[in-house]
């Protein structure tokens, strides 16, 4: 199995593919390696406010951030939806924790905001996916994430991961190789334009 197979497979775990899994014989080829993008962070602003909401497109890749405050006292509250399916959006809806099904196997997310580290220009969180699969599978991904705002008027939103792992095993496995699991160690950079400072629905963000 060649590296570009290798790397093709764990970008489509990345996605939330849990059905991937399945063909683990090519992640065990590199049972634990560093694969980064190299991309050079846009610089910060202060400028703008978090407020509001945010989304991303990239071809048939759709996702949106929301973020408020409760008071002007109280921490950064975030909504992440996602678009993981031709007809099924992951809506975390406010909440740390979110659990859901993808193609009939059960997932969850957790997005954790520091509220000691955060404040009105940098938003830090911890970011842990888990999603079952075919034959016991499981991908775990695990991370710190950063978003900042940078651009004229703070009119983009960065979402920076700069070290998560992610981890595939196999409880069935059908080759030795598959019991070992897979590791990948990446970066995850998204830039987010802002769609309004109101909390938008799914519906009514401009793709």
């Amino acid at each position: 199995m060649t590296e570009r197979t290798t790397r093709r497979t764990f970008l489509w775990l990345a996605a939330g593919l849990a059905l991937a899994i399945a063909v683990a014989p090519s992640l065990a080829q590199k049972r634990k390696r560093r694969t980064t993008r190299p991309l050079q962070p846009p610089v910060a602003t202060d400028e703008g406010s978090f407020a509001g909401t945010w989304s991303r497109v990239e071809g048939k890749l759709r996702m949106a951030l929301q973020l408020r405050k409760a008071s002007r006292r109280s921490g950064w509250e975030l909504r992440y939806m996602w678009m993981i399916d031709r007809d099924q959006l992951l809506d975390t809806a406010w909440q740390t924790l979110t659990e859901f099904e993808y193609r009939g196997y059960p997932g969850s997310l957790r997005i954790e905001i520091d509220r000691k580290r955060s404040d009105d220009a940098r938003i830090v969180a911890s970011w842990k996916r888990e999603q079952h699969g075919p034959r016991g599978s499981l991908l775990t991904e695990t991370g710190a994430l950063v978003l900042y705002r940078t651009g004229e008027r703070g009119e983009r939103l960065f979402w920076q991961q700069d070290e998560v792992t992610r981890r595939a095993t196999v409880e069935e496995p059908l080759l030795p190789e598959e019991a070992e699991g897979a590791e990948v160690t990446t970066k995850i950079q998204q830039l987010f334009v802002r769609q309004s400072v109101r909390l938008l629905h799914w519906d009514e963000i401009y793709w």
